[in-house]
């Protein structure tokens, strides 16, 4: 009689290659869950970086057009050029009041001495150049923080903000010699200017952090930040927090002498 060979795998076998599968599997599963963290908390980090530089710039951008004149405005003294109108003073161009930091400006499309097109620098609250190089008119913004949202009058500038400062940096216009020897100085930062006619700059700090929908669990642990006091705040979730801080000088107040 005649044996059957019978030919496969043994139980054992079928076992270990079924274990060696799903350690396989689970390895795989590890990568993307790992690649998916990373890309997430990349992400995250690109938002909020990016949201932050945006916000600076165009801080920048708009506070340095404040008390901007044409060239055919430019002989006058700024109480002329700029009227008394809520909720300016005459001759200023800059103030703040309940947390709103508002700037005026004018507009201009062509220098008025030589008809030269103008540079295209003069922009608005949404970046846009339209319409403050099609006319000589005076405009007004608002900066302000409405909830979570910093807004230029009502056009969202970026969200998630948790923490927002504004400090004036002043002269001390009180001391004449010192104003005919050196000149307008900066001598300190103060959160409330008694005399808006004395600032020449101004500092921002704002606190961006990252959206909830991209996950509140990013980091290892929670991260400490510097609020825009100064102080080394603990987050209590795990999400991306960073702190933007930056100096805007008003350079067309350079012109704006002290009577």
């Amino acid at each position: 009689m005649s044996r059957r060979l019978h030919h496969g795998f043994t139980i054992v076998e079928l076992m270990v290659g079924l274990a060696l599968a799903l350690l396989l599997a689970l390895a795989i599963a590890n990568v993307y869950v790992q690649t998916r963290q990373t890309f997430r908390i990349q992400a995250a980090q690109s938002r909020v970086s990016d949201d932050g530089h945006y916000v600076l710039d165009i801080f920048k951008r708009v506070l340095s057009q404040a008390g901007y004149r044409p060239l055919a405005k430019a002989g006058a003294d700024f109480k002329t050029s700029f009227p008394a109108t809520s909720p300016f003073a005459a001759g200023q161009v800059i103030t703040a009041n309940n947390g709103t930091l508002s700037i005026r400006f004018y507009g201009e499309n062509t220098d008025s001495a030589s008809a030269v097109a103008t540079q295209g620098n003069i922009i608005g609250c949404d970046a846009s150049d339209a319409p403050f190089l099609t006319d000589n008119q005076r405009h007004t913004f608002a900066l302000k923080l409405d909830g979570e949202q910093l807004k230029c009058n009502d056009t969202v500038l970026v969200g998630n903000v948790l923490d927002y400062s504004l400090r004036f940096g002043v002269y001390d216009g009180t001391n004449k010699q010192g104003l005919k020897d050196n000149g307008r100085i900066i001598t300190q930062y103060i959160a409330t200017p008694t005399n808006w006619d004395d600032v020449l700059a101004i500092r921002m700090c704002v606190v961006i952090v990252s959206d909830a929908g991209s996950g509140t669990n990013l980091t290892p642990e929670p991260m400490s930040y510097q609020d825009c006091a100064g102080n080394t705040v603990t987050a209590t979730d795990r999400r991306i927090y960073r702190n933007f801080t930056s100096t805007f000088q008003l350079r067309n107040l350079a012109s704006n002498l002290p009577s």
